[in-house]
């Protein structure tokens, strides 16, 4: 009986001794005496040590048997702290802190609002894209533009490039010293000079260029010359060009007529040239077959501003140019005028300076006239 009493006495010291206490249904484990907390079985503290779980490897982990759910191992292959969120029968090693281990390279985990889910690896290539709020990979079509420089300067990106569906590219264009940027060419239409250039949303392939020009043989438009003022300066991409000398167009600079009729009505002239440097050769055809005194044709024919005796009535695409430059070269009405351009018997081409709106109109409508000559 007394054997019985000093082991008990031994057991209650040992559960006491080097500040192992309990407390309640709570076991504390520290050296400070602290009880243990009501929320817990077991209270570990220390601010010197810390609680070792089982290490083992990734094999020796997956090869418990009838893992209890919530067995927490240490697993040295991977590093990571797992427990079992399955059941003994159905183990699911999860990393601690809830996410799932995963089974090929190249997942990604997201939140689905209520968990960190797996998103299974995609194809080289694909894009991630967020479908009903799920990260789904996508395949996307790619488009290539080409872009290209003249010599005497740089276009950046250089070459080729692959360009995902809907996406932005942008270029930039840099002369060297000496050179600036002519124009740019965008899929064969010639825009004008430009520092960079932007494709917006690509729905599909492209080409773009970029020529460079002397600084030193450069004009400027709105500048004063030959009897009037520059309206455009031919680009590399214009039928006429000279890399060593500068050629384009000279407005006059005041209106020759503030109203007056293209003539010719219910005549064919043949004046059916559009684009920049046909204007002089449709104003002689349409004097050719029309003789009227004042109309717009032969208003611009006989003006001679600063001596000059080569004076036109635009064609089209040459009075467009004197549109877009209109504020600079000065004088201009926001009014419709006239252009060197017949659409048919009865119809002449016009633009209104005051939108930019074109169109045919009747000859014998009375519009605004400038004349211009070439250089």
């Amino acid at each position: 009986m007394k054997k019985t009493s000093l082991f008990y006495l031994i057991f209650l010291l040992l559960l006491t001794i080097n500040g192992h206490t309990a407390h309640g249904q709570g076991m504390s484990v520290n050296t400070t005496g602290s009880v243990a907390d009501n929320s817990a079985m077991l209270d570990v503290g220390s601010t010197t040590k810390g609680l070792l779980a089982p290490r083992m490897t990734t094999t020796q982990r997956t090869a418990i048997t009838l893992p209890a759910t919530g067995l927490l191992v240490y697993d040295l292959t991977l590093n990571t702290y797992y427990f079992n969120s399955g059941t003994p029968t159905s183990a699911v090693w999860t990393a601690a802190g809830g996410m799932a281990a995963g089974t090929s390279t190249g997942e990604i985990l997201y939140w689905n609002g209520t968990a960190w889910a797996g998103v299974a690896t995609g194809s080289s290539g694909q894009f991630l894209s967020l479908v009903s709020g799920i990260p789904t990979w996508v395949t996307l079509p790619f488009y290539n533009i080409s872009a290209s420089s003249g010599p005497n300067g740089t276009i950046s990106p250089n070459g080729v490039v692959g360009v995902g569906a809907r996406d932005t590219q942008v270029y930039s264009f840099t002369p060297n010293g000496g050179y600036i940027v002519g124009n740019i060419t965008v899929d064969g239409v010639c825009l004008g000079p430009m520092s960079s250039y932007s494709f917006n949303s690509v729905t599909t392939s492209h080409t773009i260029s970029v020529a460079f020009i002397p600084s030193s043989s450069y004009l400027f438009i709105g500048e004063s010359y030959e009897g009037g003022r520059i309206g455009y300066i031919l680009l590399p991409c214009d039928s006429g060009y000279s890399s060593t000398t500068p050629h384009g167009l000279i407005a006059a600079t005041s209106d020759q007529s503030a109203g007056t009729v293209w003539g010719c009505n219910d005549t064919t002239t043949g004046a059916t040239g559009f684009t920049i440097g046909t204007g002089a050769a449709n104003t002689l055809a349409i004097l050719s077959t029309c003789t009227t005194s004042g109309i717009a044709a032969q208003l611009c024919y006989a003006y001679s501003g600063g001596g000059y005796t080569d004076w036109y009535l635009p064609s089209l695409y040459e009075l467009d140019k004197l549109y877009l430059h209109e504020a600079t070269i000065g004088g201009f009405s926001s009014s419709m005028y006239w252009s060197s351009t017949e659409q048919t018997a009865g119809n002449s081409w016009m633009i209104d300076f005051s939108n930019g709106d074109e169109g045919p109109r009747a000859k014998t409508t009375t519009y605004r006239v400038r004349a211009i000559r070439s250089f």
